[in-house]
């Protein structure tokens, strides 16, 4: 951003806006569940989800990690890659994936 003339100024409040959408999106998300997680159980960590993931699960001795996904396959799956595929390897506990209601392992709403 900055070699494109946004100015430090500007890039720090792109940034802090973008944090701000990001939570507000996880807090929507864990809405429905607000009465089975408390406030202290759930974290946003800044960093490659690729990296911080493992590193997250290592410090706070996770036991279960349970992660969604798109599913992305084709062509999409190879240039965007597949974070839980990428984190498994470095985690120090067992991973559940869970796929969105409604969707194949492909990704793909099912036809009928």
């Amino acid at each position: 951003m900055i070699r494109a003339g946004v100015t430090t100024d500007e890039a720090r409040h792109f940034l802090l806006g973008q944090r701000e959408e990001v939570r507000q999106d996880l807090e929507r998300a864990l809405a429905p569940f607000r009465t089975h997680i408390a406030a202290a159980g759930v974290h946003l960590v800044k960093g490659d989800p690729r990296v911080v993931i493992a590193e997250f699960a290592a410090s706070h001795h996770a036991d279960l990690l349970v992660v969604g996904t798109v599913a992305r396959s084709g062509v999409a799956g190879r240039i965007i890659g597949n974070t839980a595929e990428a984190v498994l390897n470095q985690l120090p506990c067992s991973m559940l994936v869970v796929k969105p209601d409604g969707r194949s392992a492909r990704g793909r709403r099912p036809t009928r």
